[in-house]
């Protein structure tokens, strides 16, 4: 959710050249390594739909705790979980691998996923996850996360029960 200058220019490395990057390499993520991430990427949505700030927070990697502090993070997470309401719907409409790009400051695998959905009161909403998993390491972290949405649908005035 923040804007840190690592973040940023990871993300949109990762975007701009990655398909180069991964194709130029001739890697492609294991069926193992696609079901895992979007395991992964399943259950760290559901933990802060549900408000489960410490677990959702202990699955980002050391590179974005670093960073950002829990406070600040699960306050902005309670910020959005109240004007949002429930989660309506969740689909992972997309994901891009990326091995050792070179753009990246630490080698690994990296998968960006796009996720469209709606909350009660967000019709419209887009969300960036981009996951890491170190050379060796058993399983994935979240790197990054970016939150893109259209207007809370206002309050009905006067609501009839």
């Amino acid at each position: 959710m923040t804007r840190s200058g690592f973040g940023r220019i990871l993300l949109g490395a990762l975007f701009l050249f990655g398909a180069q990057v991964a194709q130029a390499e001739e890697w492609a993520p294991s069926e193992t390594d696609k079901r895992e991430a979007l395991a992964f990427t399943t259950r760290w949505l559901a933990l802060k739909d549900e408000g489960k700030g410490e677990q959702a927070y202990a699955l980002f990697s050391p590179l974005f705790r670093e960073k950002v502090a829990f406070a600040d993070w699960n306050a902005r997470l309670g910020k959005f979980r109240g004007m949002a309401g429930p989660v309506r719907e969740r689909r992972i409409v997309r994901v891009t691998w990326f091995k050792d790009p070179p753009q990246a400051d630490v080698p690994g695998v990296y998968a960006a996923l796009e996720v469209h959905g709606g909350f009660e009161r967000i019709p419209e909403h887009l969300e960036k996850v981009i996951l890491y998993r170190a050379p060796g390491a058993a399983s994935f972290s979240v790197l990054r996360n970016e939150v893109d949405y259209a207007p809370p649908k206002p309050a009905a005035a006067g609501r009839e029960k």
